[in-house]
């Protein structure tokens, strides 16, 4: 069972990592892009949620990573500031860095977290583009695409 925890964290940490985008166009707040607000939807009904420097990331259904963006010229600084350890059997919701260590520590699975656990709440630098409503998102030579929800 604990193997099955450290393949979801893995799995989590691979999809956290596309989420570092970009932004150019202020809407009075520096380092937003107004034109970024609003749910974004990928091939597999994931939805990203942006709204002026705070997002959210929802996972069938369930809201899996929060944090906040910083965008500067066309990079997006994203920092995960919470995650969600539902999949982990902890307390289900959204954890801080802290409350999540010391969930895991509890569980007694900390040492399958330990080694990635800081990564899981680094921040992700990458770039993006609006293209009507498609916006595609590429860290580290992976893209990821998403539509806009209407």
């Amino acid at each position: 069972m604990k193997a099955k925890y450290l393949i979801i964290c893995t799995v989590l940490i691979i999809g956290i990592s596309i989420f570092g985008c970009t932004a150019n166009k202020s809407n009075g707040k520096s380092g937003i892009d107004s034109a970024l607000n609003g749910t974004w939807i990928d091939s597999k009904g994931d939805e990203f949620r942006l709204n002026n420097g705070n997002f959210e990331y929802t996972w069938n259904g369930i809201v899996k990573i929060k944090g906040t963006y910083i965008a500067s010229g066309n990079n997006l600084t994203t920092q995960r500031t919470h995650i969600n350890e539902l999949m982990a059997d902890l307390t289900p919701g959204l954890l801080s860095k802290n409350e999540l260590e010391t969930a895991l520590k509890n569980a007694d699975v900390w040492e399958y977290y330990s080694n990635d656990f800081d990564n899981m709440f680094s921040q992700t630098i990458g770039t993006y583009s609006i293209n009507e409503n498609t916006l595609t998102f590429t860290v580290d030579g992976d893209m990821e695409i998403f539509n806009r929800k209407n």
